[in-house]
């Protein structure tokens, strides 16, 4: 995978700030600022989430159905928030819609999760990795620009060599680590499924917690759209169904839109990588002379955690933010928010700079 910052030429820094070995060095050149009294907040951080954001959600939709072709994408699109959609690529509903899910979905922004062939687990490990092997193989040809890391499900109710997927083998269970997947149903990522069971206000209100906890919730749906004479009978046999009207995910959409200034809305994979790639990096910060060094290491394997990683420093209100560089490359992704530089930079161990803008640094050439 390419990591490259494909920005500015780069120019040589002065002497005692050349690159260390491998260990990524942040330099700033201006005077820190307290902020709200803690001085913490006047050294480097790493943001807890993607453009310092207070909290993340994301939205997942199992089973290739239509109502995600037809409702669902439509109307994310017009929200301007993208989906997970978990398929199972042998299964009749998705060959109904087969062209819109392999090429209008990978070119709209919305990415596909591995929710097995058939959506019907496997009776023995050979079987299994047919199930769980080719769609992953499939989805990776789907967007060869993207890391091989996905998330996988394993499909509610389903069998594997006669157990339920919680349950089963050990063997069984490894075979999404070989294929780079997620596995959503290992015991570490809780999520809200919104069904006719749940009000809307509590599934509201998961947004609300999100923000004040500082948290990452996905939510989970299923139909979306029509609810069907179908789904009625399945609430009365089994007290809810899986379905959700449209005017009420319209609702749910809204009340994320009024906080969207709090929250990271992004595929769900995105959102984990970055879990993990916060969890795995840390920042040694010495201060001398008005100048704050920084040495970033990320120990997350970079060829699958590629989602760009949110630096925060603190920069002198009315003044231009530095210039920040990564390998040598300028970063074209930096900002100024409420006091604060917020510069997104690739995950991956190599030098970083902020220079103050009134200094005419410049820049050694590096390796391609």
């Amino acid at each position: 995978m390419d990591h490259k910052q494909p920005q500015t030429p780069a120019r040589e820094i002065p002497g005692g700030m050349r690159k260390i070995g491998a260990i990524a060095v942040l330099v700033l050149l201006f005077q820190p600022m307290d902020l709200a009294g803690d001085s913490m907040s006047s050294l480097p951080q790493i943001a807890r989430w993607y453009d310092n954001r207070q909290a993340a959600v994301s939205f997942r939709f199992d089973d290739s159905l239509d109502s995600h072709v037809k409702v669902a994408i439509p109307v994310l699109d017009e929200y301007g928030y993208k989906g997970t959609f978990m398929v199972n690529p042998e299964t009749r509903r998705f060959q109904r819609n087969r062209d819109f899910w392999v090429e209008e979905v990978p070119k709209s922004g919305h990415l596909l999760g591995n929710h097995t062939m058939h959506h019907r687990g496997a009776r023995d490990i050979e079987e299994a990795h047919y199930e769980i092997g080719e769609p992953a193989r499939m989805i990776r040809d789907l967007y060869p620009h993207r890391s091989k890391l996905m998330v996988f499900a394993s499909g509610g109710g389903e069998k594997w060599g006669g157990k339920f997927w919680e349950r089963a083998d050990p063997l069984f269970k490894d075979i999404p680590r070989q294929y780079h997947l997620i596995d959503l149903y290992d015991g570490n990522h809780p999520a809200v499924t919104a069904n006719s069971n749940g009000s809307e206000g509590s599934l509201l209100s998961h947004v609300d917690r999100a923000i004040e906890n500082r948290s990452h919730q996905p939510f989970v749906f299923h139909n979306v759209g029509h609810v069907s004479v179908k789904d009625r009978i399945k609430s009365l046999i089994n007290g809810y169904n899986l379905s959700f009207p449209e005017t009420a995910f319209r609702r749910f959409l809204d009340h994320v839109k009024a906080r969207e200034e709090s929250l990271w809305i992004a595929p769900l994979v995105d959102v984990l990588k970055y879990e993990n790639e916060f969890k795995s990096s840390r920042l040694e910060t010495t201060v001398q002379e008005g100048i704050i060094t920084s040495r970033l290491t990320v120990d997350t394997d970079p060829e699958l955690y590629d989602q760009k990683l949110t630096l925060i420093l603190p920069v002198k209100g009315g003044t231009e933010p530095p210039e920040v560089y990564q390998d040598g490359f300028r970063v074209q992704d930096v900002t100024s928010v409420n006091g604060l530089l917020v510069a997104n930079v690739l995950p991956v161990s190599g030098e970083v700079t902020f220079v103050d803008a009134g200094r005419t640094p410049t820049m050694e050439s590096a390796a391609p």
